[in-house]
């Protein structure tokens, strides 16, 4: 881990806000969110596009970025 990394996640352990935005943000740091892509890959399911969405494959990138439905939060 470099040391950007290790004082980023030191100062978010250390933040006063809710523990499951702390814990989704760990998710997202480690590669450990399960989005539809990696449950594709571990052969959960077989397709990464989201039911209601516009067809695009649900990445962290689209969830956190890219997602109609969350750039309100």
């Amino acid at each position: 881990m470099e040391e950007e990394e290790y004082e980023f996640l030191r100062e978010l352990w250390r933040w006063k806000g809710p523990s499951r935005v702390k814990h989704f943000l760990w998710l997202v740091l480690h590669h450990r969110l399960m989005t539809n892509k990696e449950r594709v890959e571990h052969k959960l399911t077989m397709n990464c596009n989201f039911k209601r969405g516009n067809g695009s494959k649900k990445t962290v990138e689209h969830i956190s970025r890219d997602c109609r439905r969350t750039k309100g939060v």
